[in-house]
């Protein structure tokens, strides 16, 4: 292994900690709206949450690791409402993350996927602020990294998170986090124990 890599991955590594303990903070005192999507039985909330700082602890993505199908570039700017801040459609590479905690299970990442792509619609992100929804042991969060007001579609979101949760979990590792190139997002997929 390259000296170059395991200083990204530690550096990787300490970011998350920190990203981790800050979400956690804005999630107890920062939620400034609130959605519920139903589907059957099932009803999810969505919050979304301010965490002024966040973009600044996001370490840059080294580019190894997976990458999202090219499912997710059937979501196009025209599903936007404002096509200048769309950030539908885009793909992203990621990496599979071990936090020590027990795994999603696929079955929970899938049902609250369903939910989103049922009636899917798009949301708008202002500057420092995430989406965050869970649903059993399953949680998705998108971060807006841009220093400006972003709108994103549902079904990218939650198809982002399905996505590495499939090939993540099945390798032991019970995150993943992926920003496309433009490093206008970030999405992760976490067990809902994490408390992120």
């Amino acid at each position: 292994m390259h000296f170059r890599h395991i200083v990204n991955l530690v550096a990787l590594a300490l970011a998350m900690e920190s990203i981790a303990a800050m979400i956690t903070k804005c999630k107890n005192s920062n939620v400034v709206h609130t959605r519920n999507l139903q589907f059957g039985e099932d009803t999810v909330e969505v919050k979304t949450i301010s965490c002024p700082g966040l973009r600044s602890l996001f370490p840059a993505n080294d580019g190894t690791s997976i990458s999202s199908s090219s499912a997710l570039s059937r979501r196009t700017a025209s599903k936007c409402t404002e096509p200048a801040e769309c950030q539908c459609g885009l793909t992203c590479s990621g990496e599979c993350e071990s936090n020590g905690q027990a795994p999603p299970l696929i079955a929970d990442c899938q049902k609250l996927t369903t939910l989103f792509t049922v009636n899917p619609t798009t949301f708008f992100l202002e500057v420092d602020q995430f989406a965050d929804t869970a649903l059993e042991t399953c949680e998705y969060v998108v971060f807006n990294l841009r220093n400006s007001e972003i709108e994103f579609c549902d079904d990218d979101w939650v198809d982002i998170g399905l996505q590495f949760a499939q090939a993540c979990v099945p390798a032991g590792f019970d995150a993943g986090f992926c920003e496309p190139a433009d490093r206008a997002i970030a999405v992760e997929f976490i067990p809902l124990s994490n408390e992120f």
